[in-house]
């Protein structure tokens, strides 16, 4: 949905009576210089010195059916107004409604950090925008059943990995179909394609495979994948594609003497190879960090220089390199900018410090999760598309990735959606 101005605008004083509030997305009234929201539940009032902040519209909330629904869900960081001028505009009303919970130092901060948010033109966005996903089989397999779920928690994208009983580049033709007729019934798009490719033993390793349809050993038939995958990211109208850096138990050396590790050189071959391919039809490869030879840091940074670009970038989860290495394998303030120029998509979960055997839903339990979530949306927050390796990321998905078994997977599921779901809101 777009975000609108009051077409009568023309500058901070413009007259007119009716508009959106900045705060809840309803309508209110102004009277010479001052808004005041007509809902008592929010009573929002603002001065005219924050009239040009006031009179941008918000994206209102999905109502709760089934069709027609917005495009865009409300926890997208996709607006018009900044997210510093969100928040500040919100404390300035809680402190003019409600004089005690904010004294007149929060205030003045407020005021500023509205007042330069807007520098420039309130209705350009120069940040990255970050977008809200989920994987729909960490709900159910029951499709249909999870895209409703999601639509009555305005989500706007989801991402495709086991679509009923089978793997998204395995499924066929007909089963495509109902899921694609499902997807548009609910007003949900395709985030991405979250296939096995090359998720497989190397073929140096397994240079004759014995299982001529398995993904996970036969390197021949996981490559054969790609044009499918092509294919139906072409059918469901999305950019990204699901790869990985192999997959198996064998030594990986320091990437000091990848040029002359003949893992690294077929996959570089390969990996190379399918991202020109997929660039040129406006798709790209996201490399997951999850085993062979992209489970460490050093080895995600050494990837994300030596491929990111047109058609290849980097799929960041945190907890998978948390769960390996443990504290050294956080993004810490030092890492942060070695990493995230690289990534275009990141899966949302969590671990505990003394739990690393086991996954955790994303911020259910902050206290013990380690993976420094509130951090790391702030600081994706506020990059800007040009602090990316290009092409940037547009969204940048955060995609709720649970993990944590089959046992109340659809409330655990529903949990981390809602907790990263609040901290996007703080954004």
């Amino acid at each position: 949905m777009a975000f609108t101005r009051n077409k009568t605008l023309a500058g901070a004083h413009a007259p007119y009576t009716s508009q959106k509030c900045s705060r809840c997305g309803k309508r209110g009234e102004r009277k010479g210089k001052t808004f005041t929201c007509a809902d008592p539940t929010c009573g929002l009032v603002l001065d005219s010195d924050l009239s040009a902040a006031r009179n941008v519209g918000v994206a209102p909330s999905s109502p709760r059916r089934r069709v027609p629904v917005i495009t865009r869900s409300p926890f997208s960081r996709k607006t018009a107004v900044t997210a510093p001028a969100r928040t500040a505009m919100s404390n300035i009303g809680e402190v003019w409604n409600n004089g005690s919970s904010l004294n007149h130092h929060h205030l003045l901060n407020a005021t500023h950090a509205a007042r330069k948010s807007f520098q420039g033109g309130i209705m350009e966005a120069c940040m990255v925008d970050l977008e809200l996903s989920a994987i729909t089989d960490e709900f159910s397999l029951e499709f249909d059943e999870v895209c409703e779920h999601l639509q009555d928690l305005d989500v706007g994208y989801v991402e495709l990995r086991k679509v009923w009983v089978g793997n998204i580049l395995e499924i066929d033709d007909r089963t495509v179909g109902d899921a694609k007729d499902i997807l548009d019934d609910a007003g949900l798009k395709v985030a991405s394609l979250a296939g096995p490719l090359l998720k497989v033993i190397p073929p140096s390793i397994a240079s004759k495979p014995l299982e001529p349809t398995n993904y996970s050993k036969n390197w021949k038939y996981n490559y054969s994948l790609f044009n499918r995958a092509l294919e139906l990211a072409s059918t469901f109208k999305t950019r990204y594609i699901r790869c990985f850096g192999y997959n198996g138990s064998f030594n990986v050396p320091p990437v000091e003497q990848w040029d002359s590790f003949k893992v690294y050189q077929d996959w570089a071959e390969v990996v190379d190879r399918f991202a020109s391919q997929a660039a040129e039809q406006g798709k790209m490869l996201i490399c997951e960090n999850e085993g062979g030879l992209n489970k460490h840091l050093h080895q995600m940074e050494f990837i994300g220089k030596r491929h990111c670009g047109p058609g290849f970038g980097l799929l960041y989860d945190t907890a998978n390199v948390a769960i390996k290495d443990g504290e050294s394998g956080i993004l810490t303030e030092s890492w942060l900018p070695k990493i995230a120029p690289c990534i275009q998509y990141v899966h949302a979960k969590g671990c505990q410090e003394k739990n690393l055997g086991g996954r955790t839903t994303c911020l259910v339990n902050g206290k013990k999760d380690i993976c420094r979530w509130p951090r790391l949306v702030e600081y994706f927050s506020a990059m800007e598309p040009g602090d990316f390796i290009d092409p940037p990321p547009k969204p940048l998905f955060l995609s709720i990735e649970t993990h944590m078994g089959k046992k109340n997977r659809w409330e655990n599921s529903t949990a981390s959606l809602k907790n990263l779901q609040a901290l996007l809101k703080l954004c």
